[in-house]
């Protein structure tokens, strides 16, 4: 198993509150050392102390760092994020990481393609790269959009044409062609379907998906987010090959 450098930390909840159906910010800080610098596409697990129920940490994208405090987003949809919306200010949590490798970075122009809360695991690109050309982002509907100044010229799509595009985020992806056909990168995130999709129409040498793989541990041993890669008789572990993957190594669709 690849050495993977982690740290464990006690955190408290900073700042909790909804920015879009569904889905909350959640600032979190360390009250004894500032936490580390992480690169785009690194995550944490994040668990509350002593807990029997749920059992096992969550894995959460590091989407923003401000001298003691990680930010992270998450969606609403199971025990552990109702028990975490519930809690109050100052609520403590464990957090490891930061975990994964970084996303490769390029100085050429960049393309994003992001669906739904899969928005979050693509902001430190905004945030820590340029040039970010275009970003496209779906939604189901349009209360379910975060809604951030973006530096990059944006794209929406929703499946219920509340917003933007009326359609998925890969059809208007391929709508746009002329657009980013000559972009250095691609960075996809966002529901299985979505990337699949995504997948079938960008150019996957140039393309990187950040995967969402259900996890148990975060840094190997459980074998719970294994990944099938091309020419590989044995899969690759997400949370310390990856989350992040060349679309030309994935034999996931």
């Amino acid at each position: 198993m690849k050495n993977v450098e982690f740290k464990k930390y006690e955190v408290r909840i900073a700042q909790l509150a909804p920015i879009a159906s569904q889905q909350w910010s959640l600032w979190v800080h360390s009250e004894v050392e500032e936490l580390p610098e992480f690169e785009a596409g690194q995550f944490c697990m994040l668990h509350f102390p002593d807990a029997v129920d749920p059992l096992l940490p969550r894995p959460y994208a590091i989407v923003e760092k401000k001298d003691r405090l990680y930010r992270f987003i998450l969606r609403v949809e199971g025990k552990f994020t109702r028990l975490l919306v519930a809690q109050n200010k100052g609520a403590r949590l464990e957090m490891m990481g930061p975990l994964g490798l970084p996303a490769p970075q390029f100085s050429g122009p960049k393309v994003l393609v992001a669906g739904g809360v899969g928005f979050s695991s693509l902001m430190p690109i905004l945030e820590k790269t340029t040039p970010v050309d275009f970003l496209f982002y779906g939604v189901r509907r349009d209360l379910d959009r975060i809604r951030l100044e973006y530096p990059a010229q944006t794209f929406v799509a929703s499946d219920d044409g509340s917003c933007g595009f009326h359609g998925r985020v890969h059809e208007l992806l391929q709508a746009k062609k002329d657009l980013w056909d000559k972009a250095e990168a691609f960075y996809i995130c966002g529901p299985d379907p979505m990337m699949k999709a995504c997948f079938e129409i960008l150019p996957r040498e140039r393309s990187f998906f950040f995967l969402e793989e259900s996890m148990g541990c975060g840094f190997g041993v459980c074998m719970g987010c294994v990944v099938p890669i091309k020419n590989e008789a044995f899969p690759r572990k997400s949370c310390v090959s990856g989350p992040v993957f060349k679309g030309s190594e994935l034999a996931l669709w």
